[in-house]
């Protein structure tokens, strides 16, 4: 099965005029947001759209119902990044500010990645239901309490994201040479935004507790939404237990 790219008026993140299926959409988009202009996912992107897509049915079959739950995380991250960047306004948070465009034009990237890789796949007969328990988790975390608290938050939810991207690229569909370097990629860039977060949410005076108490809520949640997809990671060679048991851990 040859790839179709659904970024194929590159570099705009969200023309699918020339894809087959329509993108995905678990949340709208802001107003005004970046293009994946990293220099990994131009190149990613560029192969993937040449390569096949060589893969058992069954593990296709598995990747289908767990790509939505990752674009919904990924959307949601963008859309919270604008919205906190819209109250980022006293030169005190110029930080934050750069801090937030910085891991938000990582996230479009993974975001625009993930989007490519769905569109190759093909549909979940339950994707509607994933989007909607998706929908419903990341909502549930809202805006955070202060720049503090979303900053904590970002590290705890990326800490999970790099526990899955780390278990992913070690299963069975890891040695597939496109996706072990998405998984690769993301992994990386979610490590990086976990210390930078972390770091950032302490210098502006979140307490340890507090970023222990966000940790429970983010992690005991994500994995809440995760196990109606844990046959999917058992389908792909990952112990979901393991990984869900990893994710409540916090560890990296």
């Amino acid at each position: 099965m040859k790839n179709t790219n659904p970024l194929g008026a590159w570099p705009a993140p969200h023309d699918s005029a020339n894809s087959p299926r329509k993108v995905f959409r678990c949340f709208a988009p802001p107003r005004w947001r970046s293009t994946p202009a990293r220099t990994w996912f131009a190149q990613w992107s560029k192969e993937f759209s040449t390569l096949p897509l060589i893969m058992k049915s069954k593990h296709q079959e598995a990747l289908a119902r767990l790509a939505p739950a990752l674009l919904c995380g990924e959307q949601s991250a963008i859309n919270l990044f604008r919205i906190e960047d819209g109250h980022l306004t006293r030169k005190t948070l110029h930080v934050s500010v750069t801090l937030l465009h910085g891991i938000e034009n990582d996230e479009t990237a993974h975001e625009a990645s993930l989007q490519v890789l769905r569109a190759n796949l093909p549909a979940a007969s339950d994707e509607h239901a994933i989007r909607r328990r998706s929908q419903a988790y990341f909502a549930s975390l809202g805006r955070a309490e202060t720049v503090a608290h979303h900053f904590g938050q970002v590290s705890q939810l990326d800490s999970a994201v790099c526990a899955i991207m780390w278990y992913m690229e070690h299963s069975a569909v890891g040695g597939n040479s496109m996706l072990g370097r998405l998984v690769e990629h993301i992994r990386h860039d979610e490590a990086r935004h976990v210390s930078i977060s972390r770091r950032h949410a302490f210098a502006l005076g979140l307490s340890r507790d507090d970023y222990s108490r966000l940790g429970e809520l983010v992690r005991g949640g994500l994995t809440g939404m995760l196990e109606h997809v844990a046959d999917s990671f058992e389908d792909i060679g990952i112990d979901a237990g393991l990984l869900f048991t990893r994710i409540k851990r916090g560890a990296l």
